[in-house]
């Protein structure tokens, strides 16, 4: 899991990225989703990323490589 803080004009924001949805993967990045993060998700399949943040909050975003 990786989570940036970014300071912009004297606010700082919590980024938090997730690689791997796999059963672990699956599990953490649902109960971010749950309590209302947003979570960038980089996997190897975009379908199997995508099922996981369909649960979440509209700045999820999925990223595939």
């Amino acid at each position: 899991m990786l989570i940036l803080f970014i300071m912009r004009q004297g606010v700082i924001n919590m980024q938090i990225g997730y690689i791997g949805t796999g059963v672990m993967g699956s599990g953490v990045i649902s109960n971010l989703l749950q309590h209302g993060e947003a979570v960038k998700v980089f996997n190897r399949t975009k379908v199997h990323a995508q099922a996981v943040l369909n649960r979440g909050q509209p700045g999820s975003v999925v990223q595939q490589n």
